[in-house]
């Protein structure tokens, strides 16, 4: 399992002692006293909220919650739908998966899919969704797609069958050199010769360039070399492996031009799920991936950003006695590469301080560039006091 899949679950296992059987429910929006907010069906228990969903279930005291807006779940107007379509409606399930996959309700999304399925086996839409291709007249997918498209499997990575020849014709020493040469290219001061070097490697093949440039992305002693592929990775779209590299380099990378690189691919890629990411490592004690998590925000303008960074103003006291005190580990950087789609990633991004129950003191110190980047997403300026930028948010944000 991945250190994200990890990190998920090791914060649902902080639910586990919540598990109720509240014995009315319904669908709602808490939004807190800091303006954050968390979207479940809702069940009432004693002095708390219980918040029930994809997440798992989590419990919010009540004075912690500003107030509750009613509104259907995303998962529940799926399951009411779903209900409502003739099981002979291919083109509606599929139309429903589509709705499904674009706010995050991927397992649901495939439900709809296979719903299309039974309906329609020959459905072109939902095959193609689920990730199918037609060889020879047979849907195909996953590895059976791959060989039948003449890709192999070579060190745990798939390749085409021209790559694969490729490789397999250039002797290892010869190989070495030749890595070696482009290597030099990329890391290079002429712009020619990076240019050069990055035709080169793309002329590779898909598979082959894509794992050049990601480990070029991890190379820790050549910068010019990393800030090359960063940028170059912004060709590859929406691959889990892309985008997790780029975000540990926007965070952990020391070299703040390959920072900015990365932050330009992830914008160039298109991923607004990356804002649950940049909120976690708001929080972090570690100054370095707390400084950079500030770039970022500042670089995309998130507005989902404001309540985290108007809490970054105040001095937050964990008075639960939990052994889990410290937010994250400050040596830790995947951690904040929490699952970057779908309503996990939304909830985690702010479940552990709803569970630890932050309280907010005086103000202590204020970061003024903090303050600077609130006032540039916000369009406003109120100034240094967070309770003053609380009440803006409550009459401003579409809550």
């Amino acid at each position: 399992m991945s250190r994200a899949g990890i990190v998920v679950l090791s914060l649902l296992s902080l639910l586990a002692p919540f598990v109720l059987r509240p014995s009315a429910a319904r669908a709602d929006i808490l939004v807190l006293n800091d303006c954050r907010t968390l979207e479940g069906v809702l069940a009432k228990k004693g002095d708390f909220y219980v918040l029930s969903g994809p997440f798992g279930k989590l419990r919010v005291k009540k004075s912690a919650v500003w107030k509750v807006v009613e509104k259907e779940t995303p998962w529940e107007r799926f399951d009411r739908i779903f209900k409502t379509i003739p099981a002979d409606a291919p083109s509606r399930f599929v139309e429903l998966g589509v709705w499904a996959k674009s706010v995050g309700l991927k397992e649901r999304a495939v439900k709809a899919f296979e719903a299309a399925l039974k309906a329609d086996p020959d459905c072109a839409d939902a095959r193609r969704l689920l990730g199918y291709e037609k060889i020879n007249g047979v849907w195909l997918r996953g590895e059976e797609l791959l060989r039948a498209k003449g890709w192999r499997k070579f060190r745990g990575e798939w390749f085409t069958g021209e790559e694969l020849r490729a490789m397999r014709s250039v002797p290892p020493d010869e190989a070495k050199r030749r890595v070696a040469r482009l290597l030099s290219l990329l890391d290079g001061t002429s712009e020619p010769d990076r240019e050069k070097g990055l035709r080169e490697v793309r002329a590779l093949g898909p598979n082959r360039s894509r794992l050049f440039f990601l480990r070029g992305l991890a190379d820790r002693k050549r910068p010019r070399l990393r800030r090359a592929c960063a940028r170059a990775l912004a060709d590859y779209g929406k691959r889990r492996d892309v985008i997790e590299a780029l975000l540990t380099a926007s965070l952990a990378d020391g070299d703040p031009e390959v920072r900015r690189a990365a932050l330009e691919s992830l914008r160039d890629i298109g991923e607004p799920g990356i804002v649950h990411t940049y909120n976690r490592a708001l929080y972090s004690t570690n100054p370095d991936i707390h400084e950079r998590a500030l770039d970022a925000v500042d670089f995309f303008r998130f507005k989902e950003s404001l309540p985290h960074l108007v809490n970054v103003i105040e001095v937050h006291e964990v008075y639960t006695g939990s052994p889990t005190g410290a937010y994250f580990e400050s040596s830790e950087i995947h951690p904040y590469i929490a699952d970057y789609e779908g309503l996990i990633a939304t909830q985690a991004a702010i479940l552990d301080p709803v569970i630890k129950y932050f309280r907010t003191g005086t103000v202590l110190y204020v970061e003024v560039r903090v303050v600077e980047i609130i006032r540039r997403i916000a369009g406003v300026d109120l100034g240094d006091d967070p309770a003053a930028w609380r009440r803006w948010m409550r009459s401003s944000l579409p809550f």
